[in-house]
């Protein structure tokens, strides 16, 4: 890799400890940090909230390389649809941030610049 290229898994993320899934098995909550916890489960409950349930991951395949099934967020369109609403309406109006969930966004954030510091200070 170039010196100017870092790679970073997503931290683990509590909400993903227990998020609801759905597989040939049925409909399981699970643990899909490392699995399938990618970005837009990071951008708050409040945009991954639907009619009051989670949005579900849906397993889509089994990795031969990495050796497990992988899967994705169902509806991420609708989910990013809503981060960029969200961020709309905090700019709008900063006293809704904090009835907004920007957890999953600090998490991230904060591993990304523990991440980095240390490049920066090389």
């Amino acid at each position: 890799m170039p010196a100017n290229i870092t790679v970073a898994v997503l931290p683990e993320l509590p909400l993903a400890a227990q998020y609801p899934t759905i597989g040939p098995q049925g409909e399981f909550n699970m643990n899909v940090n490392g699995l399938a916890a990618s970005i837009e489960l990071f951008l708050g409950v409040d945009v991954l909230t639907d009619a009051g349930a989670l949005r579900p991951i849906r397993w889509t395949g089994f990795s031969q390389g990495a050796q497990r099934y992988q899967g994705e967020v169902m509806s991420r369109a609708a989910i990013q649809t809503a981060f960029r609403n969200k961020v709309a309406t905090a700019e709008r109006d900063p006293a809704t941030i904090a009835q907004q969930d920007w957890s999953g966004i600090d998490l991230a954030l904060d591993h990304i610049v523990a991440v980095l510091s240390p490049r920066a200070q090389a």
